[in-house]
C-alpha cells in the first residue's frame, strides 16, 4: 500500500479552511469547469471527483451532475456520459484499476477528464528548495527525484 487512505481524507478534510486561499486548486477547478463548459457535446449525467459543489461556480448548480470530494463508488458501467478527475488519482494505492474502474463508467463516446500532477510539475520547486538549503545550510543533500521513463 503506497497511501493511507483516511489519512490523506483526513488531510484534505483539515486542508477545507485554507482551500479558499490555494491558487492552484482554484485554478484547476476553473480550468475543468471552462473545459466542460466548452464541451461541445450535451451530456445527461456527469461524476466529477475531487472537488466540492462550492469548488466549481456553474457547474455546481446542475443537478445532473455528482461531485465527491472523495472517491465516490458507483457500480453502473457506462452510466455516464462524462467523468472529470481532479488530483484524486495520484492519490491511489492502485493506479491502473482505480483508472480502468472509471472508464468502464463512461458510456459509449463519454468523456474522461483527469487532472494529475505531470513529471516535470515540480522541477522549479526543487530548485528553489535546494538553493534556499544551500543559502540557509551552505550545501544540500543529494536527492534523487528523478523519474526513470522506459
Amino acid at each position: 500500500m503506497l497511501f493511507d487512505i483516511n489519512k490523506v481524507k483526513k488531510n484534505k478534510m483539515r486542508s477545507r479552511e485554507t482551500r479558499s486561499r490555494s491558487f492552484l486548486l482554484k485554478r484547476a477547478f476553473a480550468d475543468l469547469e471552462s473545459r466542460i463548459l466548452d464541451l461541445n457535446e450535451k451530456w445527461d449525467y456527469a461524476l466529477i471527483e475531487g472537488c466540492r459543489r462550492s469548488d466549481l461556480s456553474d457547474l455546481g448548480k446542475n443537478n445532473k451532475i455528482t461531485i465527491s470530494e472523495f472517491t465516490h463508488n458507483s457500480t453502473q458501467a457506462q452510466s455516464i456520459d462524462l467523468y472529470a478527475n481532479l488530483m484524486q488519482l495520484h492519490w491511489s494505492n492502485d493506479p491502473y484499476g482505480d483508472f480502468s474502474e472509471k472508464v468502464k463508467l463512461l458510456k459509449p463516446k463519454g468523456h474522461f477528464m483527469c487532472c494529475l500532477f505531470g513529471a516535470e510539475t515540480l522541477n522549479e520547486l526543487r530548485e528553489a528548495f535546494s538553493e534556499a538549503e544551500m543559502k540557509l545550510f551552505g550545501g544540500n543533500k543529494p536527492k534523487d527525484f528523478s523519474i526513470t521513463r522506459n
